[in-house]
């Protein structure tokens, strides 16, 4: 009876041994990214939830992830494996994923539905772990992902406060911008901007201090029944020159150009807006031909009062003049 026993037990003992060392070849694949034994082992029955107790309880998945090994994780997880599985310290494969910003590895852990606000042993999340590591995609990742900004861990500290441990700025901004607190003190009392401070980094508190979250505005313009006029009313030109005056009125001119656009399209030049275009083009060379009309006739006239002048002095001083009298005329020279 007690043979039956022993052997029953060393059977039960080499078959645990026989599970173990195909769950050990799983875990070993899976670190160093061996795609090919990962899904053999797989086959012959590895279990991909398997935690190795020489590896602080980390599964093959928690491994993969840690080696941001992308598509084995995938592998493993389509065949089942325990996706909040934790090690000893109470991290799973998005924490540790989310501590060394393996964003491949955490984009394909949450497309398989990972919770990315778990908490480990003290607290913090996945998207704190980002922070204060100074990863800037994962934590652009997780926050798509749904992360939760507020979350503060054991000691006070939330996502904004281990941004200031990596001395990110960009971090910062956009944890602030996604609705961090900036007045959230931790279990010291301290602000983000406190211990930005305190850490040396005057720059990032005064980042935090001054941060004016942007606002989403739209503009819209409308051009409907928008109407833009030229008038030149009752406008007049004048050039005089001895005696001489000549005048160009343009009275009561207008051009009227109408632009109109369907609200939400782009607007376009119409015909009309053209057309009016066109009119004023023409109104300003009439003007101009108008001035160079004035110009050429006033020279014309100025002309023929210079050709008149000397005929005039060109005449032969006639006798049968007749004089009116002493300084009356300039032809007698009786007058003289």
């Amino acid at each position: 009876m007690e043979s039956f026993r022993f052997l029953i037990v060393l059977i039960f003992i080499r078959a645990s041994v026989a599970v173990n060392d195909v769950n050990l070849k799983l875990w070993n694949a899976a670190y160093s990214g061996n795609k090919t034994a990962v899904v053999s082992t797989l086959s012959a029955g590895g279990d991909p939830s398997w935690q190795n107790p020489s590896e602080h309880d980390r599964t093959a998945l928690i491994k993969a992830a840690i080696r941001n090994h992308a598509d084995i994780t995938r592998i493993l997880l389509e065949a089942g494996a325990d996706i909040e599985k934790e090690n000893d310290h109470s991290q799973t494969a998005m924490q540790e994923a989310a501590w060394r910003g393996n964003t491949e590895t955490i984009t394909v852990l949450i497309n398989h539905k990972a919770d990315v606000n778990s908490l480990d042993q003290y607290g913090a999340t996945p998207l704190i772990r980002t922070a204060q590591k100074g990863h800037l995609a994962a934590t652009m990742e997780l926050i798509n992902a749904g992360a939760n900004v507020t979350i503060a861990e054991n000691n006070g500290d939330t996502a904004l406060h281990n941004a200031i441990y990596s001395n990110s700025t960009q971090i910062a901004r956009l944890l602030l911008q996604k609705g961090a607190n900036a007045n959230k003190r931790n279990n010291k009392g301290q602000t983000p901007a406190d211990l930005a401070r305190d850490k040396g980094y005057r720059q990032l508190a005064d980042t935090i201090d001054n941060f004016t979250p942007v606002t989403n505005t739209t503009t819209t313009v409308s051009l409907t029944e928008t109407t833009a006029t030229v008038a030149l009313s009752e406008t007049t030109a004048t050039v005089a020159l001895t005696e001489t005056t000549t005048t160009v009125s343009l009275t009561e001119a207008t051009t009227t150009v109408a632009l109109t656009a369907p609200t939400g399209q782009p607007t376009t030049p119409t015909f009309m807006s053209q057309y009016g275009l066109i009119t004023i083009a023409a109104v300003c060379g009439t003007v101009i031909a108008s001035f160079v009309c004035i110009f050429l006739v006033v020279r014309y006239r100025l002309s023929l009062r210079h050709d008149q002048g000397h005929n005039e002095d060109a005449q032969p001083q006639d006798s049968r003049v007749i004089c009116k009298g002493p300084g009356a005329c300039s032809l007698c020279e009786r007058c003289e």
